[in-house]
């Protein structure tokens, strides 16, 4: 499974609200303050990462919607969440990770209902590139990019932007253990 950032580090993050419209209806997301809590995997239903190739520089995605970080939804053909990362990744950047890969949030969706057993997931990653392949733009993406992170964040324009900087910001928390493992 994925791992975690230190207790330490977890605690620097700040938990943040959203609306966004989605297909048509206003849904409300919550960025969960800790990554401990693991939802149950049928509940989680797409994935992104935050990939570093540098400690302070990103691969970037180039989509309809603008700039963003890799991820998709999940598919029954992944063996675990791991490799639906793993998948989204290498599709739409071309890209591979490197072990570990670290859990950084979890976003919490009323898309199906309010009630809690109606709640969905997204689970927020952050890795490192191993490798960086030639990559032809595809359906789902229209190109990758290597940012600097706050370079990256000025274009931002897919979402919720306080959402992505609560995002990138724990990514770039994790970075030095990420590197320090990952040697």
């Amino acid at each position: 499974m994925f791992s975690l950032t230190s207790l330490s580090i977890q605690k620097k993050f700040k938990k943040v609200n959203f609306e966004e419209e989605v297909q048509g209806k206003l849904v409300n997301f919550s960025l969960l303050r800790s990554a401990n809590f693991v939802p149950n995997p049928i509940t989680v239903t797409s994935v992104a990462v935050v990939p570093f190739v540098l400690k302070t520089e990103i691969i970037t995605v180039r989509l309809d919607r603008g700039i963003d970080i890799p991820g998709g939804h999940t598919e029954e053909s992944d063996i675990d969440l791991v490799a639906t990362v793993e998948r989204e990744v290498r599709e739409e950047t071309g890209i591979e990770l490197v072990q570990p890969i670290y859990l950084i949030g979890i976003i919490k969706s009323d898309y199906l209902g309010t009630s809690p057993s109606d709640a969905t997931y997204m689970l927020i990653t952050a890795a490192k590139v191993a490798k960086i392949s030639e990559y032809l733009p595809q359906l789902e993406s229209r190109g990758r990019e290597q940012l600097d992170i706050d370079a990256f964040l000025a274009r931002y324009s897919a979402g919720s932007r306080d959402m992505m900087a609560e995002i990138v910001n724990r990514a770039k928390e994790t970075s030095g253990e990420l590197f320090q493992r990952s040697r």
